[in-house]
């Protein structure tokens, strides 16, 4: 059915972004005249051509939807991948969206995009692999949490990404793209969850799905998708929610198993005055439970318990001050708040300002992190912490300057995190979950203009001697 509908899509897609010319297209608009005159008019004839049977075929296709899987289950023969007490999980937001929405946030070339960074993220893993060293050697900093625990990690702001076992992704919403990056992905992630979410009127208006991936090393053994029935504006194309993931780690000699959970969600976004993301958080605390209670076995012993993903909300904006106290953020802890409304000094925003996205400066890994380490670069390209309604006008702002044009310096410039990556830690003898430690912690620029997001990216240890001593690993 949707081979049926492909030809239409091509041609409508590539018929609107012809309109909706990135800041690159305009600053080369006469090498791409040639390009408008032959292919648009092909491009138009195919779409008036290709509607009528375009229409009846996702007539079908809505009518069959309730039938639908809520996600995709991808796998392929790898290595098998040995119990560890070190690991890694990144989490990135994609912008995978048609080509006509992706150029909205000033992206273009949807379809290298997908493939380029899978090859990026794949390349720089296969190396960890074949160097058996991913250790990184600079030195550690200390600091003493909210909770006055006091922990030892790097920061680091990183041209490519820690060694990681797991992978978070966000708006990998087209179909296609995201079949081009799950086949690179795979060469070194076995397992991979996509194309997550419900399609209906109610959930999505029949449009997009929650764009939420999950990539892993270790076998899935339980999945689960929940939407938020809440939300408003764009966000109503989308049903976004929570992927929800059990990863088996490991078989002890004593029939117990040594477990994972991870979690993987988009939350709604330029809310406005409107109390969504409150809800959401709500929901989200609420089916994490939930998903634990229901999947964990009493032979089950639990490494870790993971939450990622755009949050589409900071630690600092005034906009922000009801869900940044939210029980959520006490139930699972974030490495780089200090407490609520603060976060810690060495900490850069993740959400990219769009009109210089496609700037030279910042066009390669080497550029993009000479820009977040330099505190006026840094707010010149990133969103600032100040946000005090959350609506989509934001992401158009520049950098406050003065009549110089000199960017003006701020406590909040360019500090915007809307990217996390936060750990559940409880550590008492009845709760089934390893103490972790989390020994890294990375704003990483790997994939700079494929994206118009930072990746972030944490590495952490569990207690192996719980496992070896008590249980007879």
């Amino acid at each position: 059915m949707l081979a049926c509908i492909r030809p239409l899509r091509i041609c409508a897609d590539y018929t609107f972004s012809s309109f909706m010319p990135t800041m690159k297209d305009r600053e080369n608009f006469f090498w791409k005249l040639p390009e408008y005159l032959t292919i648009l008019p092909l491009a138009v004839l195919g779409f008036l051509l290709s509607t009528p049977l375009g229409i009846v075929a996702l007539l079908v296709w809505i009518s069959i939807q309730h039938k639908r899987k809520p996600y995709r289950y991808s796998y392929v023969n790898g290595a098998c991948t040995s119990f560890k007490t070190n690991y890694g999980i990144a989490t990135t937001n994609l912008c995978l969206l048609p080509e006509c929405v992706s150029r909205f946030n000033n992206l273009f070339n949807s379809k290298w995009r997908a493939t380029e960074i899978g090859r990026r993220i794949v390349e720089q893993q296969q190396k960890y692999e074949n160097d058996n060293n991913s250790n990184d050697t600079e030195p550690c900093h200390e600091r003493s949490d909210h909770k006055h625990i006091a922990e030892v990690f790097r920061h680091d702001i990183s041209e490519t990404f820690p060694s990681i076992d797991f992978l978070l992704v966000q708006e990998a919403f087209d179909l296609g793209y995201t079949q081009d990056l799950v086949t690179r992905l795979h060469a070194v992630f076995p397992y991979i969850i996509y194309d997550v979410g419900l399609t209906s009127f109610r959930s999505n208006m029949y449009t997009f799905n929650s764009g939420l991936l999950f990539a892993s090393k270790y076998p899935i053994e339980k999945v689960h998708f929940n939407w938020y029935k809440q939300s408003c504006n764009q966000c109503r194309l989308a049903s976004k929610g929570v992927l929800q993931v059990k990863v088996r780690l490991a078989s002890l000699n004593d029939g117990r198993n040594i477990v994972g959970y991870i979690f993987n969600t988009h939350l709604q976004s330029y809310e406005g005055d409107l109390p969504i993301q409150k809800q959401q958080l709500t929901d989200l605390l609420e089916w994490t439970e939930l998903f634990r209670q229901t999947t964990l076995n009493s032979n089950d012993i639990i490494a870790f318990d993971l939450l990622g993903g755009d949050f589409n909300l900071d630690n600092m904006s005034p906009a922000h001050r009801e869900t940044r106290v939210h029980r959520l953020f006490t139930s699972y802890e974030d490495v780089c708040c200090v407490m609520p409304g603060n976060d810690y000094n060495w900490t850069v925003g993740t959400e990219m300002r769009q009109i210089p996205l496609q700037d030279h400066s910042i066009s390669t890994p080497e550029g993009l992190k000479r820009a977040l380490e330099d505190p006026r670069s840094r707010q010149y390209y990133i969103l600032d912490a100040d946000v005090h309604i959350a609506t989509m006008k934001s992401l158009a702002t520049m950098a406050k300057t003065d009549q110089d044009g000199n960017v003006l310096l701020s406590p909040t410039g360019g500090r915007r995190r809307v990217d996390l990556i936060l750990y559940r830690n409880v550590q008492d003898d009845t709760s089934h979950v390893s103490p972790l430690r989390v020994t890294s912690y990375s704003a990483v620029t790997q994939l700079a203009t494929l994206t118009d997001h930072i990746p972030v990216a944490i590495t952490f240890n569990i207690d192996h001697d719980r496992f070896s001593k008590k249980r007879n690993i």
